[in-house]
């Protein structure tokens, strides 16, 4: 009867098996580019865990407790999984590790003597690095979600006193997690040490999965240094392999569940091999072996990667895994919404999204908005004006309170564009109705420069050449801030009325750019042009341009500054397919995305041409030119109030500009004069704009 069981059970597991993805570990893969390295590695590797079992017993009456720490990196998505998650997968590893889970009645006869009650104890911490209080789950905001590597092991506490977990939602290799050996951790290399994991491989609710909540006892077996069952190949079902612990039999390993003993010999038709083992891939694990427990308890005493002090009574004290009741952090203030742009009375949902503590109390404020203050997580905001908009979120709980403010944090867009089309931007100064978004919150960002646009004029650039101790930074600030490989910099042109601009509209731009590699499988940065006529709502890609392609300049290891017009381009593209007559709210954005061989990146001269129609503020009278019509060899006077600091613009009728210039605010009546004897005959536009004005004239010249 028990074998019916049994084979009902593991054609039930086969079953849902096929049903799911399952990713395999990364640890062989990782660990063979440090080993190609380090000639000797792995012999050293082989020797240390025969020595460990030498001298190494499970003590059943010590129970070795580990501080353990949850990095989630994220960018609000299904990655930033619940601290419930969290707590299940925390539960799962102590049950894992203590013969506590109720599916080791499933082990098959031939192993259950050999289940080991390891008695390690995983405990969240009270206190974090600098002895602040915590709940042991850390959220950071990164781009490195999407990575996956070692240079996504963000902000490493001590790791002597830590087991550090990070939490992504792409692990590069395809793995579904890795960790190293503690022999191959040593100074040069001590950040890699810790744990990486998928968010749908952490416990058995939320993202994850049954199935799948056995992963994070797997990597922290090769942690600990137990090996996979088959040994050091990456691999199962390659070829029969030794991992050196006695009590686990030669194995090919399965990346299945076995229906019968018969599937379970391959190696030795007279011996079953131990596929329910926590360091086999079938993916119906069950337990250790008593040698397995024997390992990981001597790597707990060793030195080796300092392993020993992780179970010291001093990291105990230090870590706070014992005080009961635990003390109440204070929440850590922070949230998102689902847009960053939107039209005035757009509906914009915020989301609290702070962490570290259980939040009772919060407030919000909304500058301009309806409703302009409220106290719920989730709360809908309609803004009632144009410009940029502060939103501050305070929250806090019996033991105190946090606070986020953020001056511009949405951009809410004029109902009507404020720039007239056609249109050329050249930068003669910073124009801050250009929107730069930088989630990250780092150096790598759009800002202007006023001599290294084309011809040495002003520009807009993306910094991505991070220089140490400008400003000064921390060696960790400088290690993780130069990874930034997949960082997405956005830049956002004004609201543009583009419904008089006619003939075959084109949109343009110049751009400089350079890598710092030589290697072209590594440059894979992308440029991508976007337009949206709903304030950002959504956005079309228009133009895209990547890798190699995207170079203008060629390598460069030093920084990257375009001081000659020969690392120029231009790029041009048609967009009569959506601007026409009832298009007078249009945006364009510019995401450029990185690599971690970035130089910097810079852009000009972006303009919108086509033929201008008659413009109906052309009827205005608070701006005068005169003579009009006038000869080739006139004085042209532009009159107008100059209450603001305004920008007189003279355009031809393709939206070249001819001549720009800048005039301060005085509060009086100014006359300003254009010279017009190199213009050909013809009609010519003359552009009147401030924050309050924005007044298009017809010139004829004669």
């Amino acid at each position: 009867m028990k074998k019916v069981i049994l084979s009902a059970l593991l054609l039930s597991t086969q079953f849902m098996f096929a049903q799911e993805t399952m990713k395999p570990c990364g640890q062989s893969q990782e660990t063979k580019k440090l080993w190609e390295q380090n000639p000797g590695a792995q012999e050293a590797f082989r020797n240390q865990v025969i020595n460990l079992l030498k001298n190494s017993k499970v003590q059943n009456k010590s129970v070795y407790q580990i501080p353990i720490v949850f990095h989630i990196i994220h960018e609000y998505g299904a990655e930033d999984i619940s601290d419930a998650q969290i707590y299940d997968e925390v539960a799962n590893l102590n049950k894992n590790y203590n013969k506590l889970n109720a599916d080791t009645t499933d082990v098959i006869p031939e192993f259950k003597p050999l289940i080991a009650d390891v008695s390690i104890e995983f405990k969240l911490p009270a206190f974090d690095y600098a002895g602040n209080c915590t709940n042991g789950i850390e959220r950071i905001y990164s781009h490195e979600t999407n990575n996956g590597d070692d240079f996504s092991k963000i902000h490493q506490w001590d790791r002597n006193k830590y087991l550090n977990v990070w939490i992504v939602k792409t692990i590069g290799s395809g793995a579904a997690g890795y960790a190293f050996f503690p022999g191959d951790i040593y100074t040069g290399n001590s950040y890699i040490d810790g744990i990486l994991i998928l968010q749908d491989y952490v416990g058995s609710t939320g993202t994850s999965s049954y199935f799948h909540s056995k992963a994070l006892t797997h990597e922290i077996g090769h942690y600990l240094g137990l090996p996979h069952v088959w040994g050091e190949t990456n691999e199962p079902m390659v070829a029969c392999g030794d991992d050196f612990v006695p009590d686990t039999p030669i194995t090919k390993g399965f990346d299945f569940c076995p229906q019968n003993n018969t599937e379970a010999s391959v190696c030795d038709p007279n011996i079953v091999e131990n596929y329910q083992n926590y360091m086999d891939y079938s993916y119906c694990s069950r337990m250790f072996t008593l040698d397995q427990a024997a390992l990981m308890i001597g790597c707990l005493n060793n030195p080796e990667a300092y392993r020993d002090m992780l179970v010291s009574a001093e990291t105990a004290e230090f870590t706070g895994i014992n005080l009961n009741p635990k003390p109440t952090c204070v929440p850590v203030a922070e949230f998102t919404s689902n847009l960053k742009t939107a039209c005035i009375n757009d509906d914009v949902d915020f989301t609290d999204e702070s962490w570290n503590a259980l939040v009772t109390s919060r407030t919000w404020t909304f500058q301009d908005g309806v409703p302009a203050t409220a106290t719920s997580a989730n709360v809908t905001v309609n803004f009632q004006s144009s410009g940029w908009k502060r939103v501050s979120l305070v929250v806090g709980n019996a033991t105190g309170s946090d606070s986020v403010i953020v001056d511009k944090y949405v951009y809410i867009t004029p109902n009507t564009g404020t720039v007239v089309g056609p249109n050329w931007e050249s930068f003669p100064q910073e124009n801050p109705n250009y929107l730069v978004i930088n989630p990250e919150d780092n150096f790598s960002k759009w800002q202007y420069t006023p001599s290294y646009g084309l011809y040495n004029t002003g520009g807009m650039y993306i910094n991505n050449f991070f220089v140490l101790g400008n400003p000064p930074y921390s060696d960790e600030e400088y290690f993780y801030n130069n990874r930034i490989g997949g960082s997405k910099e956005s830049l956002i042109t004004p609201a543009m009325d583009l419904s008089t601009t006619g003939g075959a509209p084109t949109f343009s731009f110049d751009y400089a750019f350079a890598t710092k590699t030589t290697v072209e499988s590594q440059i894979t940065e992308s440029l991508i042009v976007y337009s949206s006529t709903n304030c950002g709502k959504t956005w079309i890609p228009r133009k895209t341009i990547t890798g190699v392609n995207l170079l203008t300049a060629g390598n460069f290891t030093s920084e990257f500054l375009p001081d000659s017009d020969i690392y120029w381009k231009n790029v041009t593209f048609n967009i009569a397919g959506f601007i026409n007559s009832g298009t007078d709210n249009v945006l364009f954005k510019f995401v450029f995305t990185a690599s971690d061989y970035s130089n910097n990146f810079f852009i000009d001269n972006i303009r919108v041409q086509g033929e201008l129609g008659m413009n109906e503020n052309e009827a205005d009278a608070t701006v005068q030119v005169y003579p009009n019509p006038a000869s080739q060899n006139s004085e042209v006077i532009v009159t107008f109030l100059t209450d603001e600091s305004s920008v007189i613009t003279l355009f031809d009728m393709n939206g070249k500009v001819i001549s720009t210039r800048s005039v301060d605010a005085t509060n009086a009546v100014e006359n300003i004069s254009l010279k017009t004897e190199e213009l050909q005959q013809g009609c010519y536009l003359v552009d009147v704009q401030s924050n309050k004005r924005h007044i298009t004239k017809k010139l004829i010249i004669e």
